[in-house]
């Protein structure tokens, strides 16, 4: 899912969620106030996907990337695939 490399730097008051995946438990993953989520790899910020309103019933929001690749956002933060599988979870920072 990751795309769009974008070298710059990522602030604790720009983050609104960290992003925790099971595929990846060590990355560092989060989801910004202006709505990308982001990885922090080596010192560097790569945009992985966008905020964006949900075109699946039952999930108001969603994340997707250029490849269309779409991760809905359930309750309590489950991140879910559009198998229905929970791949991760957003824990918000505020």
């Amino acid at each position: 899912m990751r795309k769009g490399y974008s070298k710059v730097h990522i602030y604790d008051k720009n983050i609104a969620s960290d992003a925790y995946f099971r595929d990846d438990p060590k990355g560092k993953y989060y989801l910004t106030v202006k709505g990308n989520l982001v990885q922090v790899e080596r010192d560097k910020v790569y945009l992985v996907a966008r905020l964006v309103r949900s075109n699946r019933s039952g999930y108001k929001m969603m994340l997707t990337d250029n490849d269309k690749t779409n991760l809905y956002i359930g309750n309590g933060g489950a991140l879910v695939n559009e198998s229905g599988s929970t791949v991760g979870v957003l824990k918000a920072r505020r």
